[in-house]
């Protein structure tokens, strides 16, 4: 009996004995067509083979991760994630799609939150933006194929950091205290850590008079980091006395 993957082009053989009616095949590939075809065999020589069988074998999960996983960010909330199917031959069955997942680098629960993404075809790569992200934020990225059994391992993950964006918070504890009749003494704390969205650089702080008719100030303050807590002393206020 001989038999014959197709593409392969190779008719793999096996001798079996005259009693024999039936055979095993085993260690074929998932999700293979295969032809076979039996010839008897005498003192004399073989007979003609009988007519092609054609069969294919059941398909399993894939047992290769989807290749050339990469992510770069496209916004403060907004990441876009592309790759290749897992190689042919770890495919196991036709590829229905791909399961993302993605969660915070620094989050306490290890697992990922998985999205779906159906319908693409099994030579074309794939990708996906995930929106509603955390702003400066490094998530880690994995990526896995399935087919009509079920999912494959996953890719090894990657990982990238959303982009910057202006603090969403005031700054904190602002307290202003007179220094003398022509200055005062500003502090304040930065905004919340959740809410910075990126390296505070510095601050920017307004003054004006409540006096009618005087003149509007705006000063402008850039610190160093790690500087808490931030303050600045303003001199030259007009006095209401020396007006």
């Amino acid at each position: 009996m001989t038999c014959l993957q197709e593409g392969d082009g190779v008719w793999q053989q096996l001798e079996l004995s005259g009693q024999l009616r039936g055979a095993l095949l085993e260690n074929l590939k998932p999700a293979t067509r295969y032809s076979v075809h039996v010839q008897a065999e005498g003192p004399a020589g073989r007979s003609k083979p009988s007519q092609d069988l054609q069969f294919k074998t059941e398909p399993q999960r894939p047992a290769g991760p989807p290749l050339n996983v990469a992510v770069r960010a496209v916004s403060s909330t907004q990441l876009l994630v592309t790759w290749a199917p897992p190689l042919p031959e770890l495919r196991h069955g036709d590829i229905q799609g791909y399961y993302v997942g993605y969660r915070e680098i620094n989050s306490p629960n290890g697992n990922y939150n998985m999205t779906a993404v159906s319908g693409v075809s099994d030579e074309g790569g794939g990708e996906l933006i995930l929106s509603g992200l955390l702003k400066f934020t490094r998530y880690s990225l994995v990526v896995q194929a399935f087919n009509q059994v079920g999912q494959g391992p996953q890719s090894e993950p990657v990982s990238a950091q959303t982009m910057e964006d202006v603090p969403s918070a005031a700054p904190e504890d602002v307290r202003c205290a007179a220094l003398s009749s022509q200055s005062v003494q500003v502090s304040w704390h930065p905004p919340p850590h959740i809410h910075s969205n990126g390296i505070i650089q510095g601050y920017r702080l307004f003054y004006d008079t409540h006096d009618q008719g005087a003149t509007s100030t705006v000063a402008c303050l850039f610190i160093f980091p790690n500087f808490p807590p931030e303050q600045l002393e303003i001199s030259g206020v007009p006095n209401k006395n020396s007006v």
